[in-house]
């Protein structure tokens, strides 16, 4: 199961998409500027988080934000932020999973 955020989304609350258990993929809008704590945890089935945005990097509030475990999830960004992703002070520690798209 695929889940589309609405493009006006911007901010996904602490636990916000959490314990949603048969999503595999999440799209997350250019809009999106801030992500809280835990937000996409417990989520068993997810597989890729893909963001759109090709200008920024949303805030990260804390360092357990998707809760991965297994190392096929993978986080899609947009080439022309990639690098600013992976040098992010909280995406690094999701460095592994990022990959340009």
């Amino acid at each position: 199961n695929s889940v589309a955020l609405p493009a006006t989304l911007e901010t996904i609350g602490d636990a916000g998409l959490a314990f949603l258990t048969r999503v595999s993929s999440i799209t997350i809008p250019a809009n999106v500027s801030y992500i809280g704590e835990s937000a996409f945890a417990s989520m068993p089935s997810l597989k890729s988080v893909t963001f759109t945005s090709t200008s920024s990097v949303p805030i990260l509030y804390g360092t357990n934000i998707f809760d991965i475990t297994v190392d096929d999830v993978k986080i899609y960004v947009q080439t022309p932020v990639y690098n600013m992703y992976v040098n992010d002070q909280f995406f690094k520690y999701y460095k592994r999973f990022i990959v340009a798209a």
